[in-house]
């Protein structure tokens, strides 16, 4: 099973939600698209690249996908899994790595980055390096985690990486 850090970020915003009110009351209506929706877009132009209000935006986030994501740790752990996966891409920026067993870093070039999120989320080169670069360096993090994915290739490569990595695991030593 897999915990997504990003998914559980979105319902931390989820109309609703708790921090909602206080996201939009600190940010005001620029945030919210023309059907008062929030426009996680316009947000994350007013956050990346201004620490103070990305601090802020992250102490609303953060302690909600803390919480449910030890929710659906207990959980899993309570089904009997052998391992679950959390993807978490600030887990060395929270100072998390004391919460897992083992870290795996999964990486890239930068111009793959740029490539990939120009893809999936329609992001400009400024918009995507103002993301990565809001992150520790990515050989920092591949120095301290228990193992490296290098995703250069396809999803068929990736796949056999993965699970490659998880027959490792799960293989008494």
């Amino acid at each position: 099973p897999v915990a997504d850090a990003d998914e559980l970020a979105r319902l931390a915003l989820s109309p609703g939600s708790e921090a909602l009110p206080k996201v939009l009351h600190h940010f005001g209506p620029a945030i919210l698209d023309d059907n008062g929706n929030l426009d996680r877009r316009k947000l994350g132009a007013i956050v990346f690249g201004r620490p103070a209000e990305l601090q802020f935006l992250e102490s609303q986030i953060h302690p909600f996908v803390q919480s449910k994501a030890r929710e659906m740790r207990a959980r899993f752990e309570a089904e009997g899994h052998p391992f679950a996966i959390y993807d978490v891409p600030l887990l060395f920026e929270k100072n998390l790595r004391s919460q897992f067993d083992r870290v795996v870093v999964v990486g890239c070039s930068e111009e793959t980055q740029l490539r990939r999120l120009a893809q999936r989320n329609g992001w400009s080169e400024e918009e995507s390096l103002q993301r990565i670069h809001s992150q520790f360096d990515l050989a920092e993090k591949m120095k301290q985690a228990d193992a490296v994915i290098w995703n250069e290739g396809t999803l068929e490569q990736l796949g056999l990486q993965v699970n490659n990595l998880i027959q490792k695991l799960i293989t008494p030593s």
